[in-house]
């Protein structure tokens, strides 16, 4: 029956997606996609919810930041062995920053959730990024399809 349910949201959600595409709304409509998602995943209550929401926007600002950072510089190029070695270096930098960042939000959201919860959010974020991908794909494939048949 949960299953039942799991896979009703779910379906819900991608319909739901679909048409904030035709609208033009879609980062915003998956950002809502998201946090339903996750939401439903960790069977976060309303109170964990209003507690956790806030910490993990603020998480996610952060780690947008620090990948717009390691982005510019590769981005940059590396013409030279010196710089190619520098953009490995701050690579790993960057990816040190990440796991501190991980672990910093990691005991703000203890204080906020149970840790068993907390187990399942990695699974949810990736599970969330798949089901976004295999709708892109579908809608690419039916998209070339109709774009075949004119």
């Amino acid at each position: 029956m949960k299953r039942l349910l799991s896979i009703t949201i779910l379906c819900l959600l991608i319909v739901s997606y679909t048409q904030a595409q035709k609208r033009g709304k879609s980062k915003d409509q998956i950002k809502v996609l998201h946090i339903a998602f996750i939401t439903e995943k960790l069977e976060l209550t309303p109170a964990e919810s209003e507690k956790f929401w806030p910490l993990y926007n603020e998480f996610d600002r952060e780690r947008t930041q620090l990948r717009k950072e390691y982005r510019a510089k590769r981005k940059a190029g590396a013409d030279t062995d010196s710089e190619a070695e520098e953009l490995i270096l701050s690579n790993f930098e960057s990816q040190e920053k990440l796991i501190a960042l991980k672990r910093t939000y990691f005991e703000k959201y203890k204080a906020v959730l149970p840790i068993k919860k907390l187990t399942r959010l990695t699974a949810a974020e990736r599970e969330f990024k798949q089901v976004i991908v295999e709708e892109m794909k579908r809608r690419r494939a039916q998209k070339e399809g109709k774009g075949g048949e004119r």
